[in-house]
Parts: C-alpha cells; sequence; structure tokens
C-alpha cells in the first residue's frame, strides 16, 4: 500500500509516515467507504509546511480499507503503519530504486497519458511549492478540485501505468522475504 501511495499520488516518505485517516477527504470511517474515487488526500509538505491535496487511485482506496478493516482505527490513527513502511522501503531498495523514483514516475504518468492537467497542477499534487507565474492559481477552489480529480481519473484509466510499476517492483526484488 505504501509503495502504491508513493508512486501513484506522488507522496514523500515523510508525508505518507505523517499520513492520518482524517487526511483522507472521502473516506467516511464508520463503514469504511469513499464517497468518491479517486479519493483527495489532504497532505501537508514536510520541508516547506505548506498544505497541498494529491488522489488515491481506485486501487489504492480498495488496499486502504482491507487494510483498515485489520485494525481499530480513528480519525487520528496513521494512515501507513510503521511496520508496512518498512516493508516498502525494503522492497523498493531490494528492486534498486529509491523511494524519489516513485514521485518521478507519479509526474511521468500525467505526461505518458497526455493529461489536460497544466503542469503546475501536476506539479502542485506533487508536492511541489508554486512557481512565481502559479502563486495565485487558487487550487483550494471546488472547481478546480473537481478538475484536477477528472484529469487523475483520465490517468488512472491508462491501464499500463500500474502495470508497469508493478512488475518493475515485483520482478526485481525478492518478493519471498517481504
Amino acid at each position: 500500500m505504501a509503495i502504491g501511495l508513493a508512486a501513484f499520488s506522488g507522496l514523500r516518505p515523510a508525508e505518507l509516515k505523517k499520513l492520518m485517516i482524517r487526511d483522507f477527504v472521502d473516506l467516511s470511517l464508520p463503514v469504511l467507504q469513499f464517497s468518491v474515487v479517486p479519493s483527495r488526500i489532504n497532505v501537508r509538505n514536510q520541508r516547506t509546511f505548506q498544505e497541498f491535496y494529491t488522489f488515491l487511485s481506485t486501487e489504492d482506496c480498495l488496499d486502504l480499507v482491507a487494510d483498515l478493516k485489520t485494525r481499530a482505527v480513528s480519525q487520528n490513527s496513521v494512515a501507513v503503519t510503521e511496520p508496512t513502511f518498512r516493508a516498502a522501503d525494503k522492497m523498493i531498495h531490494a528492486s534498486d530504486m529509491r523511494w524519489l523514483d516513485l514521485r518521478q514516475y507519479f509526474r511521468a504518468c500525467f505526461l505518458l497519458a497526455d493529461s489536460r492537467l497544466p503542469q503546475a497542477a501536476v506539479s502542485f499534487m506533487a508536492g511541489y511549492a508554486a512557481g512565481k507565474e502559479d502563486q495565485f492559481f487558487n487550487f483550494f477552489s471546488p472547481k478546480t478540485v473537481q478538475l484536477m480529480r477528472q484529469g487523475y481519473a483520465q490517468v488512472e484509466k491508462q491501464s499500463f501505468v500500474r502495470q508497469t510499476i508493478t512488475h518493475h517492483v515485483l520482478t526485481r526484488c525478492q518478493v519471498g522475504k517481504y
């Protein structure tokens, strides 16, 4: 699950560790169900301390719900437990990758899918600070959130996106150990 969050939501390792259940905007906790997919995730950038948001793919929503059903959770529970993060970290390093490679993969997916989203929107979802030309763009308006959700959904529909990264990680590491 942690690898999926990094690769398909563009989150940094420090952001993954600090991600709380309350950060999943569209998750209804008592029933453990997402009201909208792709689901919005509110994130605090661990380097600039600015808030941004990204999205959780359909498959990762299902993975998160399955994980949450195995443990007692509240709004203040962490989304990615320490053992889950350590296992993901071992898999990434065993496959000769870095966490940064997953973030770069997230941005490349939007280029490969010929997304209609402006580059500033993709950079925002990856947690990069806005450039001077983008500083007055309101990423938090409801219309913009909806347009970015639609752009993310368009990229998610490209089946090669998930298959490529999953194939790479699983074939380059010893799956039985983790």
